[in-house]
């Protein structure tokens, strides 16, 4: 009977975790991506039906480009968000170019900067090996980024750089942005926080990237904090293994 009771109890709570997945899920379907979405469609149809001037449809061209690539954004996370929930995913350690993933995520992300009129100071030094998966640091780095970008008022700055210590590189994302509570930074990385704050130009994210952050950060052997102040900004911090013997460490975690 006991035996049973346990059986019964862990079957209740892999229900429950799925449940909680799947509201999040339609949660985010529902808000970040159906809205903008709408607005592209309504604004397709004023055009077609006469209602809107070529000329007033390429004043919105600008800012449907920043919905659509929000979307795009939204929709990356959500599936690498999903395959860290299923049963079999695994991560793929390689020999990674940090300086090479900074480098293509801040260009990526400059059309953002330039529209606030933020600078992104790149410090990270060039051949900085780490033994990570690339495709999950990338997510990391643009997650941590954007909302670098968010929080951050126009003319402001954001720092990325990178310590190396002996064993491994500390990353870090500084800015001197909106920053945070005591009580925010404390549901900050909760994987079923459903906590979404409104950036300096009331942008909207999913309130996923930073426990998705926190998921890889840890699948890749490594830490993930904050430091912030209400008005002075945030810091957030990541560490992840440096390349000592690819070889040995390759067995390791085969």
């Amino acid at each position: 009977l006991r035996n049973k009771k346990s059986d019964l109890e862990e079957k209740q709570a892999y229900l429950n975790e799925l449940n909680q997945t799947k509201n999040k899920l339609f949660s985010i379907i529902g808000h970040d991506l159906r809205g903008p979405i709408g607005a592209f469609q309504g604004l397709l149809k004023l055009f077609k039906e006469g209602e809107m001037t070529k000329e007033e449809f390429l004043n919105f061209v600008p800012k449907l480009k920043v919905d659509i690539d929000t979307i795009s954004f939204t929709l990356n996370n959500l599936l690498s968000w999903g395959q860290t929930q299923m049963n079999g995913s695994f991560t793929k350690h390689a020999t990674t170019q940090l300086d090479s993933i900074v480098e293509e995520n801040v260009a990526l992300l400059s059309e953002i900067a330039e529209s606030k009129s933020i600078s992104i100071v790149n410090r990270i030094e060039p051949n900085c090996q780490i033994w990570c998966d690339p495709n999950q640091i990338d997510i990391i780095i643009r997650n941590l980024l954007s909302n670098a970008l968010k929080f951050t008022p126009n003319n402001g700055q954001i720092v990325i750089g990178a310590i190396q210590k002996i064993k491994t590189c500390e990353i870090y994302v500084k800015d001197n942005g909106m920053g945070m509570s005591e009580d925010i930074i404390s549901k900050l990385f909760e994987k079923d926080s459903n906590h979404t704050t409104y950036g300096t130009n009331d942008e909207k994210g999913t309130g996923l990237g930073l426990s998705l952050c926190k998921e890889m950060v840890e699948k890749n052997n490594g830490k993930i904090w904050v430091h912030s102040a209400l008005g002075k900004g945030s810091s957030f911090y990541f560490t992840i293994p440096r390349v000592q013997q690819p070889q040995k460490q390759y067995k390791e975690s085969a």
